[in-house]
């Protein structure tokens, strides 16, 4: 009696003619994307890596996805030249900046309108320099993710974290 025992009637049943309680019989079918190991909950392949999450558990968006060159479901920042490029001119922005922003503001201006451009420049040299900072923060965060794990998984808490609006 199939009522006491799982087993399904016909022993494939691939196209969602569910006939195990447990739904058994609709695993490993072909033409789909499965949303977890040994799951029942499937989506097309067309609507995985399409930036809308299917499953409930999102891995339709997390399996293999190429977000752009430098970017993938698995990280942030995906090249390692890049990141490190990217380091390296975040600290050469944020020192030289720092210097030349204190050396403009140590040094006194001789009349009104040299004053004004002083104050002008102090303030490009000022925004140049968060620009740095955020840019940093951004590789920091990159790391701190891949420490964590998969970037996927922390995509959407991360953009939707203070730290992130902040930023």
């Amino acid at each position: 009696l199939n009522l006491i025992f799982d087993q399904p009637k016909s022993m494939q049943s691939p196209y969602g003619k569910v006939d195990c309680k447990s739904g058994i019989d609709e695993l490993k079918c072909p033409d789909r994307f499965y949303c977890a190991k040994n799951s029942t909950e499937w989506v097309e392949f067309n609507k995985v890596c399409n930036n809308i999450k299917d499953c409930s558990t999102g891995l339709d968006e997390c399996e293999n996805c190429d977000i752009g060159y430098f970017s993938s479901s698995k990280l942030l920042i995906s090249s390692k030249v890049v990141l490190i490029l990217t380091s390296i001119i975040c600290v050469a922005i944020i020192l030289l900046n720092g210097v030349q922003g204190y050396t403009c503001f140590v040094t006194p201006s001789s009349n009104h309108i040299g004053e004004i451009n002083r104050i002008v420049t102090l303030q490009v040299y000022f925004y140049d320099m968060v620009t740095g900072f955020y840019q940093f923060l951004v590789v920091i965060a990159t790391i701190a993710i891949k420490l964590k794990g998969n970037y996927c998984d922390f995509d959407q808490d991360w953009r939707a974290s203070t730290y992130c609006i902040l930023l």
